[in-house]
């Protein structure tokens, strides 16, 4: 996601994202690669005792690869991405080995990598290395995970990413690194703000892109995924309105004592900021815009802010806080439609200690 991040003042644009949950119903998501290793499930199971066996149970729900001589191909998605976050869970069976390939070029290793105590870049959660052909094939390059997080075998793990897709000027010429901004197994953090000086073996093609698909390769062992999530920061934002604010000056415990009053001073703004007060401190802001949705979806809002304050988005409350603390960081997806919506944000500040903050992603 583009975060942008103010402290202080809040600039424009204003940028939330749609985010997918990618259904596991079908494989509409996926290319037909002619093959029947890959299968849609309701549950799958691995055996400790049983080397790179899965057994799947029918129903829906899931994505299972069952790999055999004759079936073995990788799966490649249809939509392409730049800038995204995924999440995902995913299940080994022992021994078993696996890529997750962001833009199809990068590969995140996914191996059974339970019990192993120093993890080098071919273990769960290692960015894979490069390879080059001088005449013979070379590995270069890859980066471990700072630590082994793996579960066993038979239990679902979870892979949260963050990438940043390589840029190219307008002549195609690469100006800037692929970069894993960062990568959670299993709740802790194995990568962070890691440059892809190019792809990693096996790749779909040695060419860089700003969009590729995501691939998942299906000619090693077998592997089982639900709950892949995406987040597409490369598509349209959201565009704010100018924004009308009142401001009340007092020492304000409630809504209740100025929502009545003529305010002290009114106007529009191109800029959502707190200092449209003239004092950092005893006073009341009531701000009303709206914001013009690319997508409807769901999507992201998270706010920082200080001080008493009620957050509404389309005519429902979203963050409420009564209580006058500094430095709230709150999170929510919510559904919006496409097409206008309105926003209003009502804060109270009494406390000279609490913080002038107001942060919006």
């Amino acid at each position: 996601m583009k975060k942008l991040r103010w402290t202080l003042v809040l600039l424009l644009p204003f940028a939330i994202h749609a985010q997918s949950t990618i259904s596991f119903s079908d494989l509409s998501f996926w290319k037909n690669t002619g093959k029947s290793n890959w299968q849609i499930a309701s549950d799958a199971q691995a055996d400790l005792n049983k080397p790179e066996v899965l057994s799947a149970q029918s129903g829906t729900g899931i994505l299972v690869n069952l790999p055999n001589k004759e079936n073995r191909s990788n799966l490649v998605s249809n939509k392409e991405y730049g800038d995204f976050d995924a999440t995902f869970e995913f299940m080994m069976a022992t021994h078993s080995n696996s890529g997750f390939y962001l833009q199809g070029r990068y590969e995140l290793q996914l191996m059974d990598s339970w019990g192993v105590k120093t993890p080098n870049t071919g273990d769960c959660g290692g960015i894979y290395k490069r390879r080059k052909f001088n005449p013979k094939e070379y590995l270069y390059e890859g980066h471990a995970p700072r630590v082994n997080a793996c579960l066993a075998p038979g239990l679902w793990q979870k892979m949260e990413v963050s990438f940043q897709a390589p840029r190219f000027d307008a002549q195609g010429k690469k100006i800037a690194n692929a970069k894993v901004i960062s990568v959670k197994l299993n709740g802790v953090i194995i990568h962070e703000n890691v440059e892809l000086t190019g792809p990693t073996g096996g790749p779909i093609s040695e060419t860089e892109v700003a969009k590729g698909p995501f691939m998942i390769q299906g000619d090693h062992g077998a592997v089982a995924f639900r709950n892949l999530t995406v987040t597409d920061l490369g598509s349209s934002e959201a565009v704010m309105a100018p924004i009308n604010y009142q401001v009340y000056y007092g020492n304000f415990k409630s809504i209740q004592e100025f929502i009545t009053k003529k305010p002290d001073a009114s106007g529009f703004t191109e800029k959502l900021t707190w200092d449209v007060s003239a004092k950092p401190f005893h006073y009341a802001e009531i701000f009303k815009t709206s914001l013009t949705i690319p997508k409807a979806g769901k999507h992201q809002i998270e706010f920082e802010i200080a001080g008493k304050h009620w957050i509404s988005i389309n005519g429902k409350e979203i963050f409420k806080e009564e209580n006058e603390e500094n430095n709230r960081r709150k999170t929510q997806v919510i559904d919006l439609p496409e097409g206008k919506v309105d926003l209003q944000i009502t804060l109270i500040k009494t406390k000279k200690s609490v913080d002038n903050k107001l942060g919006f992603w």
